[in-house]
């Protein structure tokens, strides 16, 4: 069951390409995390700050992808590969986003779309199987899903989103943000310190004047 409810503060931005996306959202689920999702792009975000995307370097994907096996089987969780790779994830993006008003439904599309591929193995851009799969799960009739997939709106805001993440210094996804605190936490590994940092538990605090040293001696790297 899916019972979380929104929350402005704080942010996890997230592609339906990653697998690591999806294993954290699985996480969020079951922990019950309150966050509020963003749907990037993350090759968008990645660009920008002149990297490539893991996809792109064989030997790289290949080890991820068999590192995010691993972390299922840990979880307890099924992982498949979508029967297409790469995909572009843009229309599922843009229906995620065009139900942000709609947080109950916007959480249950953000799983079933992940079930789609991640955990069903089947095409992301089969077009039309992917609407009548979410149809179903959804309840939604035709027009419904064809409203949300054209909302104008959709596209600004994932332009937005894009722009806000960058802006914050998230360099990839899966990714939380803490408005409260302004720390990213970048990763599946990063779930845990970023519940701990919720409730003023960052490890880092008392690592800070390292960090600083760190940050200093490093930063003609740019």
């Amino acid at each position: 069951d899916i019972c979380m409810d929104n929350n402005e503060k704080n942010y996890w931005f997230f592609d339906f390409a990653s697998p690591y996306s999806y294993l954290v959202w699985q996480k969020i689920i079951k922990e019950d995390i309150d966050v509020t999702p963003k749907p990037v792009m993350v090759g968008a975000v990645i660009s920008h700050f002149g990297g490539v995307g893991p996809g792109a370097i064989k030997s790289k994907r290949e080890y991820l992808f068999a590192d995010c096996l691993r972390r299922a089987k840990k979880m307890g969780v099924k992982l498949r590969t979508p029967a297409k790779m790469p995909f572009s994830p843009l229309p599922i993006l843009r229906i995620a986003i065009s139900l942000n008003d709609n947080v109950m439904m916007q959480r249950v599309f953000i799983s079933y779309a992940f079930q789609y591929g991640w955990q069903e193995g089947l095409d992301y851009e089969d077009y039309d199987g992917f609407k009548s799969y979410i149809c179903l799960k959804l309840g939604l009739s035709s027009e419904d899903y064809d409203n949300l997939l054209e909302s104008r709106d959709s596209r600004k805001l994932l332009k937005q989103n894009i722009k806000e993440s960058v802006e914050l210094g998230i360099f990839g996804v899966p990714t939380f943000y803490n408005i409260d605190s302004k720390k990213i936490f970048w990763g599946l590994d990063s779930v845990d310190f970023y519940l701990e940092d919720l409730i003023g538990n960052d490890p880092l605090t008392d690592l800070k004047d390292e960090f600083k040293r760190f940050v200093e001696i490093t930063g003609e790297m740019d």
